[in-house]
């Protein structure tokens, strides 16, 4: 879509917010002024996200949902009324503070908003606003723009030749109203859906969740299979989030001791601590404690709530809140922590600890997706969750899966509300910025500079006989095999080393590339965060976030970039804050050499797959998607390797498993996990048992394990299209 056009089709909802800030909430650093503003994101997820879904019927408008080619809803925020100018969209609907609202019946206001339907007199307190109003004003509105304005919007509703309708889709359900329920609620209200809902406690009720769930999933799967699939795969099957929080009580303990916050004179600090073990242990109440500190944990979580409801709407997904906290599982995360940094014999024992520790809530949901050969999972939590156990696989490989951390709150608001789609086409990977900085005398500053050089010289695709040969034996379906090989991307890297930060944001000022890698050392504590390591000095998470202008995709090539054992305002948070949309970054400290090989595999994959599967499929590919592959490749290929060390078999031997193992996952067979565990047990004459035990015993914690995928990589999508 054009941008032009996007801003005529776009409906703009603009919400007004405090110029000064109020700070940030407690614990986990959410704007109050957005808290203030709850209410308003839940009306918004059940208005229209654009004209599209005001002139079409609501078949078609999920249809759209689900394709992903229209964003999603777009919010912004502004401080006066004369600021409204600023934004080019034809179409906003404006919510204004009851305190700067336009003159009213002094007990019109029962909310903290009135909204303003843009070009029209009208304003309606917020309990009044809804589709049928907005989308009346908006038709309305259409008269009224000017003539080349009108002529395109009616060749593009001709086009959609649909009759817009105002019914909802029955269902006949039954949902408990509390804190679990309240996402799932809000996502089955903007598809529209009508059922009943009535007052609840505060208790996880699994039966509503699934009914629920499955009344998405039928409402996901009617359309596809009356109006078609669309042309890019689902962003997501499921959300899923928890009741994690910041991880710092149970990291710094000793800061939060009774004595200490009594020494340091920390108002109400009874109260703090009673909110500090309500927070760990992840509870909600519906009752008024007498505590503002539980007050803000309660608020922030409302929020955060609306905005899940708002990112799973626009993709049409049902969002499973489980009964998951700190308490649960930070003392397994934690050792796992501090035996990487130590005694990594005992690593796999602990992987085993906190699979365990998570599996009674979050296991039984896994096997929702076991159908699925690769589910797109959305994790909201601060625990990380992608290590969880999905059918004797590590989630993250088992399935294609991304997070976004809970805290910093600012971030987490910042990465929901992001609705744009970011399209790439292949070329656009054709120049890739490195930016590295190591000591002249560091032994490690060269690992990632040789391995690049070999992969200028290099080519690791298959050779047309090798494909043949493996089509002919049934490795590969006929129809996976394509009739020639299209161009390779020919990858220009922009190397880069700095020395300070000066010379690092002066590489970055102009920064246009679709990738950035950085390579070089990282750190984290709870005094700093997230520290990335210079040759002449640091440079701080806040640094970055002031000054660095970031690409949509970023590589970290470094320590403990989102450590999983800490607490927040990591490298990754401050990368998102400069305008990052997704990460791959290092969950604990990374092998120099390990890392180097992940970053130029992903650049083969860049350089060969990316254009075949283009090429076969004819369709647009997710950035998820593409790093889920390479994450399965890197996996199996260490078990591999581990498997060789155990059982002494050849080279040649490895070689042809692994290329039998890697068709297998690209593309991906619709049996894979299955079919990649026959091919281990027939090539290597292994038991069924034998493999399990092995796994269970030696396999639990990877190398490729540490790296993660954060942010929004689902809304990054690679075609033939380009408008980054």
């Amino acid at each position: 879509m054009e941008p032009d056009n996007n801003l005529l089709l776009q409906i703009l909802y603009a919400i007004q917010i405090p110029a000064a800030s109020s700070g940030f909430s407690f614990p986990n650093e959410y704007d109050l002024r957005l808290i203030e503003a709850t209410p308003v994101f839940d009306v918004i997820s059940r208005l229209p996200k654009d004209l599209v879904e005001v002139i079409c019927n609501k078949e078609n408008a999920i249809r759209y949902r689900l394709e992903g080619i229209f964003d999603g809803h777009k919010i912004a925020f502004f401080h006066s009324p004369e600021e409204l100018e600023n934004f080019e969209d034809k179409f906003k609907v404006v919510f204004l503070r009851a305190s700067e609202s336009p003159p009213l019946e002094s007990d019109s206001i029962v909310t903290s908003y009135s909204v303003h339907i843009h070009n029209d007199s009208v304003t309606l307190e917020l309990s009044k606003v809804d589709r049928p109003t907005i989308n009346q004003r908006i038709l309305a509105h259409i008269s009224k723009m000017d003539v080349r304005s009108q002529r395109k919007l009616k060749d593009f509703i001709d086009q959609l030749a649909d009759t817009p309708s105002s019914e909802s889709i029955q269902i006949d359900m039954e949902l408990s109203a509390n804190t679990y329920s309240a996402p799932m609620i809000g996502v089955l209200k903007s598809l529209r859906a009508s059922f009943k809902v009535i007052e609840g406690n505060n208790r996880f009720l699994p039966n509503e969740i699934i009914l629920a769930a499955n009344s998405i999933i039928y409402i996901r799967n009617q359309i596809i299979e009356n109006l078609g699939s669309g042309t890019v795969s689902t962003a997501a099957h499921a959300y899923l989030t928890d009741l994690s929080s910041n991880l710092l009580f149970l990291k710094e303990k000793k800061q939060f001791t009774e004595a200490n916050l009594a020494s340091r004179r920390i108002e109400k600090a009874a109260d703090l601590i009673e909110a500090i073990k309500y927070s760990n242990r992840g509870g909600n109440s519906n009752d008024d404690l007498g505590n503002s500190y539980i007050d803000q944990l309660e608020a922030q979580r409302t929020l955060l709530d609306r905005l899940i409801t708002l990112a799973a709407a626009n993709e049409v997904c049902p969002v499973i809140k489980l009964p998951l906290n700190n308490s649960m599982a930070f003392a397994q995360v934690d050792c796992i922590g501090a035996s990487d940094r130590g005694d990594q014999r005992k690593i796999d024992r602990m992987m085993t600890n906190f699979q365990q520790a998570i599996s009674s809530t979050l296991g039984p949901w896994l096997e929702y997706f076991e159908s699925i050969p690769s589910a797109a999972i959305k994790l909201i939590s601060n625990l990380p969750l992608e290590w969880a156990a999905a059918q004797g696989l590590p989630l993250m490989i088992r399935h294609e899966v991304s997070r976004i951390p809970v805290t910093p709150g600012h971030v987490a608001s910042k990465l929901l509300l992001d609705s744009r789609r970011v399209h790439l086409a292949a070329e656009d990977f054709s120049d890739i910025l490195f930016i590295s900085s190591f000591a002249h005398d560091d032994r490690l500053r060269n690992d990632l500079k040789n391995l690049l050089e070999q992969f200028k010289l290099k080519r690791d695709a298959p050779s047309r006989a090798v494909i043949e040969r493996l089509r002919k034996n049934g490795v590969i379906p006929e129809e996976f095999v394509p009739d020639e090989s299209p161009k390779q991307i020919d990858i220009n890297i922009k190397w880069f080393d700095v020395s300070n930060k000066a010379e690092l944001f002066r590489v970055l000022e102009e920064n246009r590339h679709a990738i950035t890698v950085f390579d070089l050392h990282g750190s984290h504590d709870s005094y700093n965060g997230g520290v990335l390591h210079l040759r002449d000095e640091v440079v701080f998470g806040s640094e970055i976030a002031e000054h660095a202008k970031i690409s949509p995709i970023v590589i970290l090539s470094a320590c403990d970039t989102s450590p999983v054992d800490a607490s927040h305002n990591s490298i990754a948070d401050a990368l998102f804050s400069s305008g990052a949309k997704a990460l791959i970054s290092s969950a604990l400290p990374i092998n120099s050499a390990d890392s180097a090989r992940f970053v130029t595999r992903l650049l083969e994959r860049l350089r060969t797959y990316l254009p075949i599967r283009l090429f076969k499929e004819k369709v647009p590919v997710r950035w998820s998607s593409l790093i889920s592959g390479m994450a399965r490749r890197t996996y199996f290929g260490e078990l591999v390797d581990l498997l060789q060390r155990e059982l002494k078999f050849g080279d040649a031997e490895k070689s042809e498993l692994l290329l039998r193992i890697f068709m297998l996952i690209d593309p991906l067979h619709p049996t894979w996990a299955e079919s990649i565990r026959r091919e281990i047990i027939n090539r290597l004459g292994v038991s069924e048992a034998y493999l399990t035990a092995f796994m269970e015993r030696k396999a639990q914690f990877f190398e490729c394990l540490k790296y993660l995928q954060l942010g929004r990589p689902e809304q990054i999508i690679v075609s033939g299209k380009r408008s980054y």
